[in-house]
């Protein structure tokens, strides 16, 4: 199916080199680390997001950070939030059971992340 790129080709610029570790994975998604970009990317559900360490971190507080009052869009039968930044017209809508899964993956991710680089030092 074409290159794979950490771990799915998303644009031309991004990494091909397929040396990621799987850092965690749930039924619904996965977390890497890319040793040649340097990136985390986090698969869940159908959105695959890339992310820079300190942004990584910083999406998992607006994660922790979100309240019952943010899943104030109806979309089928359940409230979601919608999640995007300001430079991009992609983004994420998670009702509450799924933005508590994601952030669990991804703490989860970068406690095995931080793990990792005290062994290997």
């Amino acid at each position: 199916m074409g290159l794979r790129a950490c771990p799915f080709l998303i644009s031309k610029n991004m990494c091909v080199n397929p040396n990621q570790n799987t850092l965690s994975q749930s039924s619904n998604g996965q977390v890497y680390w890319c040793e040649n970009c340097k990136h985390f990317s986090v698969i869940f559900n159908t959105s695959c997001m890339l992310f820079k360490r300190a942004d990584y971190k910083s999406f998992i507080d607006l994660l922790e950070s979100l309240g019952e009052e943010d899943f104030k869009y109806v979309i089928g039968r359940e409230h979601k939030v919608l999640l995007k930044n300001n430079f991009s017209t992609v983004g994420i809508a998670l009702s509450v059971d799924e933005a508590l899964e994601l952030v669990d993956l991804m703490a989860e991710g970068i406690l095995i992340y931080e793990a990792n680089r005290l062994i290997s030092t």
